[in-house]
């Protein structure tokens, strides 16, 4: 089977923080389950497992078909674990705001990404399905105004799943506060809702009503076509709001209006019926997905894997990082258990801290143990990455740190971050070239990182190509032909 690049962990501990810290006789089985796209680590039964691992393929099949999409980039790796008890949750999760404990959390970075489960709460995966969806428009999607992104995760934070049943377009705020404020409210004209920006919303519980009601009209009226000619109207061709609307729906922005506004009040009683049902294997249409097809794949996990990776993410969790540290030291100090992962995990608190000796020197124990492992060779390249960017020198081992990012995209050619080091690494050898091939890959698997726009109008720079140096930046596209399709 390929190589999973999304790795699920389901925790079933019994009372600490870290499973290697239990009596031998105490000490968790572990296993690995496998399906075509996330892979679960459980100590836990096979058929629990197989549940959750359905839910995340389903999520994921079930975006693809909102949006069009034949094919769904994944371009980090994805880590997400769940913990059955929520004092099993409390002791990884940050430090909670307000009462009561959380369903899940996420920790978003550039090298990885991390989804936390407290399987304790009913459904758990739910309480993430919002940052979800925005990790994937962030992959699969260009970028657009703030209405469609919160339009779009509302509606499918709406999704109710089964093993063979989906229900969605439900109210997805709390107590049906959506569609009574939609109600009640004054509607903002179209012009306004779509200048609203993320960061500074007077209205913003309207905004987001609004925002979800439109996204809820242009999925089930067909209509997302006609917002990707709109986006291309505003963004390439620079038409102002109103002409940019007339020109994808064939309407004024009033007569657009309107007839989300007669949407919204026919399918009303719908809306707030599949907001009070719960979802079950005869409520509901067919999943995208049905679990009884979800294939999967179990293997046996040496002692200290798991310990090694609740510690990784552990670190990243400001509270908990120096119990986090300390558990990596006991791994590694046991013979039986000691293993590349928690090496480059230390060696990613290292250059957290810029303290380059000492991540290097655990990337080299880590390089010891397993000279194939990815990630090793990936923070082998970051390590170089950053220690020039923190120095504002050149990189010291260039032609190294080319190599090992071509060992990391032969493993992972969705690995967005790993292209764009890989461009900057061969700009600076000279490459350009090949450097603009590789910021191209990064900017199709994540186009919205501005980062990697600003990187290619540098190599155009560096090609004295000024014209489209200054361009590009402006269309966030490198050529006629993709400004034209972006939002196809």
């Amino acid at each position: 089977m390929s190589r999973s690049r999304i790795l699920l962990i389901v925790l079933l501990t019994a009372s600490t923080l870290f499973p290697s810290t239990l009596a031998a006789g105490n000490a968790p089985h572990w296993i690995r389950l496998d399906s075509d796209h996330f892979s679960v680590l459980t100590d836990g039964d096979e058929k629990k497992s197989h549940e959750v691992i359905a839910r995340f393929e389903q999520m994921r099949a079930e975006f693809a078909q909102l949006l069009y999409k034949s094919r769904i980039n994944m371009s980090e790796p994805i880590d997400i674990i769940a913990v059955r008890s929520d004092d099993e949750y409390e002791k990884v999760a940050p430090a909670r705001q307000g009462s009561g404990l959380g369903a899940a959390f996420c920790i978003p970075a550039q090298d990885r990404y991390y989804f936390v489960l407290n399987l304790s709460q009913n459904e758990s995966w739910r309480a993430i399905s919002r940052n979800l969806a925005q990790l994937l428009l962030n992959y699969n999607y260009p970028p657009t105004q703030s209405w469609f992104d919160d339009g779009f995760i509302e509606y499918f934070s709406s999704l109710q799943l089964s093993d063979k049943q989906m229900q969605i377009g439900g109210d997805p705020s709390e107590n049906g506060q959506f569609t009574t404020l939609l109600q009640k409210s004054t509607w903002l004209n179209l012009p306004d809702l779509f200048a609203s920006d993320a960061n500074d919303r007077t209205h913003q519980p309207l905004v987001r009503a609004e925002s979800w009601i439109f996204m809820h009209y242009l999925l089930n009226q067909q209509k997302l076509p006609a917002a990707g000619i709109y986006f291309g109207a505003i963004e390439n061709e620079r038409l102002s709001v109103e002409e940019a609307i007339q020109k994808a729906f064939g309407v004024s922005s009033d007569q657009l209006l309107k007839a989300v506004q007669d949407y919204f009040y026919k399918t009303l009683p719908q809306i707030e019926s599949n907001s009070k049902s719960p979802i079950g294997d005869r409520n509901g249409a067919s999943a995208p997905v049905t679990a009884d097809v979800i294939g999967t794949s179990t293997q046996q996990m040496p002692p200290g894997s798991a310990d090694t990776l609740v510690a990784e993410m552990s670190l990243r969790v400001p509270e908990h990082r120096d119990a986090a540290r300390s558990e990596l030291e006991s791994v590694i100090a046991n013979p039986k258990q000691d293993n590349p992962a928690a090496h480059r995990a230390l060696a990613w608190d290292a250059m957290q801290k810029k303290d380059y000796d000492h991540a290097v020197e655990e990337l080299g124990n880590a390089v010891a143990l397993d000279n194939k492992d990815p990630m090793t060779h990936y923070y082998l390249a970051l390590y170089k990455f950053q220690q020039a960017r923190t120095t504002g020198q050149e990189v010291k081992g260039l032609a190294n740190m080319m190599q090992d990012l071509h060992y990391v995209l032969d493993w992972d050619r969705e690995f967005a971050e790993a292209y764009y080091m890989l461009a900057v690494a061969q700009t600076e050898g000279g490459g350009l070239r090949a450097a603009t091939d590789s910021i191209r890959a990064a900017m199709q698997l994540s186009p919205r990182r501005t980062d990697y726009v600003l990187e290619l109008a540098r190599i155009y720079e560096d090609g004295k190509n000024w014209d489209a140096a200054t361009a590009f930046p402006k269309f966030r596209c490198p050529d006629r032909d993709c400004r034209k399709e972006r939002f196809a």
